[in-house]
């Protein structure tokens, strides 16, 4: 069964993860997600069938280095990072280190993966840290031309990639600054988010929406979360815009606040 799946993988180029037992270990095995008859699981691929696929990659690599990127003529990955640095700065550092944290995370989470780190992850690190940047161009640069990084899943909504060698990706950015850059506005509107509470708005909004008609104590109680709770998750919900896509999550929750909130006043006896 599983050279079967490590057959199929292989042949057509299903997404990878790549899982460790140690932190800093060489990697055993990869898990693939298989879609059998409607359920999808991961499995493990046997090492023969690992062999075929860094073989591909290197074939990959070597190809890459024919062609009339320079940069590809530098051997280790470490010094490929430098080079890197080296063109793009401060933001090309930024976006490897945010990279590299949205592994580590991942790694602590330890639930399935589709790579060592995605594109929303390495954005939103990047605007926790003060960052306000597209990092696209520069993680194709990653890819294309450094080969740091390569895709490991690609969709519509999502985009994941793994490093050629974290390791040395590490070594390489170890000397350098950290940027890390603290953006006071973002963490501000989380607290205030936070304090607001806003699991417990929904619970309470979602029972005086569901009644009927609202009776005395019901309309006193709607009327004093309109005009204080709910007029604050509207002003907050507000600054979110200036954040679209780090705070899409807690806006999707605001919003359905104010909408319960309209849908219990319409339950005015």
């Amino acid at each position: 069964m599983q050279q079967a799946i490590a057959n199929v993988a292989v042949n057509v180029e299903i997404p990878l993860q790549k899982t460790s037992f140690a932190s800093g270990a060489h990697w055993n095995f990869y898990l693939v997600p298989v879609h059998c008859e409607g359920i999808y699981f991961t499995a493990p691929i046997i090492f023969s069938a690992l062999r075929a696929m860094e073989r591909e990659r290197e074939l990959k690599l070597q190809n890459m280095q024919e062609g009339t990127s320079v940069t590809l003529s530098l051997r280790s990955v470490s010094d490929r990072t430098r080079a890197f640095i080296g063109e793009y700065g401060e933001r090309g550092e930024l976006v490897l280190k945010a990279a590299l944290k949205r592994a580590q995370e991942l790694d602590l989470e330890g639930r399935p993966k589709l790579g060592d780190f995605d594109f929303k992850g390495v954005k939103k690190k990047l605007l926790e840290w003060g960052v306000r940047y597209n990092p696209s161009q520069l993680l194709r640069r990653l890819e294309r031309e450094y080969a740091i990084i390569e895709t490991s899943y690609k969709s519509s909504t999502q985009h994941w990639w793994i490093f050629y060698d974290r390791n040395e990706v590490e070594r390489a950015l170890g000397s350098e600054r950290l940027y890390e850059v603290e953006d006071f506005e973002i963490k501000l509107i989380l607290a205030q988010y936070n304090v607001l509470k806003p699991a417990r708005l929904l619970s309470e909004l979602k029972g005086l929406s569901a009644k009927k008609a609202l009776a005395p104590r019901d309309f006193e109680r709607l009327r004093q979360l309109l005009f204080n709770d709910v007029e604050e998750a509207a002003k907050l919900a507000k600054k979110m815009e200036a954040f679209p896509d780090y705070f899409e999550r807690e806006r999707e929750v605001l919003t359905e606040i104010i909408e319960l909130a309209y849908c219990a006043s319409k339950r005015i006896a």
